[in-house]
């Protein structure tokens, strides 16, 4: 008899690789752009209009291609073994 708060096997967490696929530089070179597009688009907009209603749709619209952009580069693994799989493809 299993109780609540015992823990079965199917309980077990399952293990999670996530591999990107960008070197160091590479990465800070794409966070160095997005924050200098982010930071000039809501300059640019407070100079000429001064809206924070569009400063806030500007904002979601980066997270939003942010999300996207990452998606591309990221893999998700449940084992190893299909992580060395996915390598040795490459």
């Amino acid at each position: 008899m299993v109780r609540a708060g015992d823990s079965t096997m199917s309980d077990k967490p399952k293990t999670k690789i996530i591999y990107y696929r960008e070197s160091l530089v590479q990465s800070m070179l794409a966070d160095l752009f997005t924050f200098f597009i982010i930071v000039g688009s809501v300059t640019f907009n407070e100079l000429l209009v001064g809206s924070r209603f569009l400063n806030g749709i500007l904002l979601f619209m980066f997270v939003i291609f942010i999300i996207t952009k990452t998606t591309d580069r990221k893999h998700t693994f449940t084992t190893q073994e299909d992580f060395l799989k996915y390598l040795d493809e490459e």
